[in-house]
């Protein structure tokens, strides 16, 4: 109305913010670290609005299939269920909640009942469940990360390959992984998925040196000189302290440290001597033996059903 302030509701001011955010998020989806935390923060702050409700299921989708961090994903569903109950976003939570134990228990009588199994009277299926999380996910993908290189290390690369995809399927940030499924399809050939490989392993470790040695290799057999020249600045910016580097500066004064940065043309990309990182394919400390004991997490007691009954069974999975 004229001669009154305009008033901006909660409602436009999260979708305001959930829009800068989600520029964001499609910049670099796989990196869920950049915006998942700030979906975090919009949800608790809007937690009145649909819009809140939305940056919650987001952030819930985003640790569910990008990361496999099932822990986190679950907390947001639980969150969604329990604040935003009215929302669709909630009721999709709650659904998806009903159907995931409906289902299991459904599973599991089908189950029973191929192998013979009929119910007696008074017996009944109870779900009795645990939700996988983070620790499991973690844990299993070492175990086939070690097996991967264990086959690399005797020369099964069919095998590495195999344990090093199932390595990633459980745990999608898992730049060792792909790291060596990079260095695999580039010894097989495969060039631009060994940069696919390596890319992805970068967005998660932007601290292994190897990555960019490889990368300016790569581009710089593929005769991509734009991407060879980046690649051999971030090698130069990263590794100064060595020999070889020292010396290319040396001898390519102009290329890193003059502040008009001159580029190598490919003559001189491919006549660069440089020995690249040695890669040890082993155990690091944080590794988890092949096998190990279970983990219990946390102790769950079975409801006993109401009436009289002289003795229940348990069955673990």
């Amino acid at each position: 109305l004229l001669g009154e302030e305009a008033r901006v509701t909660a409602e436009e001011l999260a979708a305001t913010e959930f829009e800068r955010i989600e520029r964001l998020r499609l910049q670099e989806p796989e990196n869920i670290y950049a915006y998942a935390p700030l979906l975090d923060s919009l949800s608790q702050e809007f937690s009145g609005t649909v819009t809140g409700a939305r940056a919650a299921f987001l952030a819930a989708t985003s640790y569910e299939n990008i990361v496999g961090d099932t822990l986190e994903a679950e907390r947001r569903y639980r969150l969604l269920g329990e604040e935003y109950a009215e929302t669709e976003f909630g009721k999709l939570a709650i659904e998806r909640k009903r159907v995931r134990e409906d289902g299991l228990i459904a599973k599991l009588e089908r189950g029973l009942k191929s192998v013979g199994g009929q119910f007696g009277p008074g017996e009944q299926i109870e779900l009795l469940a645990l939700e996988p999380d983070t620790l499991d996910s973690v844990s299993l993908a070492r175990k086939h990360l070690g097996f991967a290189q264990r086959a690399q290390r005797r020369g099964d690369i069919k095998m590495a390959r195999d344990f090093y995809e199932q390595s990633i399927d459980v745990q999608f940030n898992n730049p060792r992984s792909l790291y060596q499924l990079g260095n695999i399809a580039w010894e097989e050939g495969y060039s631009d998925d060994a940069i696919e490989f390596y890319r992805q392993a970068l967005a998660f470790d932007k601290a292994n040196l190897s990555l960019y040695y490889r990368l300016w290799n790569v581009f710089t057999v593929a005769a991509e000189k734009d991407s060879a020249n980046h690649y051999l600045r971030e090698v130069v910016r990263r590794d100064r302290g060595s020999p070889q580097i020292r010396f290319l500066q040396e001898e390519f004064p102009d290329f890193y440290t003059a502040e008009d940065q001159e580029d190598l043309d490919l003559e001189q990309l491919e006549g660069l001597a440089l020995m690249m990182p040695e890669d040890k394919i082993e155990w690091k400390k944080k590794d988890m033996p092949l096998s190990d004991w279970p983990l219990v997490r946390e102790l769950v007691r079975p409801v006993y059903p109401v009436g009289w009954f002289d003795s229940n069974e348990v069955l673990l999975d």
